[in-house]
C-alpha cells in the first residue's frame, strides 16, 4: 500500500483551480440550460409536423461560430 505526500501548492495554483472550477460549474449549467431549450424545440417541431434538421440553421451556426 502507498502513501500520498501532500504537497503544499503556491496559492496562485489554488487560486487558478478555483476559477477553473467556477468556469467547469458554469459550462455544466450553460450545456444544461441548452439541452433543455434544444428539447423544447424537438417538442415543437414534432407538435408542428416539422423537420427535426434544419441544415441551413446548421450551416449558418458553423460560419458564426469558426
Amino acid at each position: 500500500m502507498s502513501t500520498v505526500e501532500r504537497v503544499e501548492l503556491p496559492e496562485e495554483i489554488l487560486a487558478l483551480r478555483r476559477s477553473i472550477d467556477n468556469l467547469d460549474g458554469a459550462i455544466v449549467y450553460l450545456l444544461a440550460e441548452r439541452f433543455r431549450l434544444t428539447t423544447r424545440v424537438g417538442i415543437i417541431k414534432a407538435r408542428e409536423n416539422l423537420p427535426a434538421a434544419d441544415p441551413e440553421r446548421e450551416r449558418w451556426q458553423t460560419e458564426r461560430l469558426t
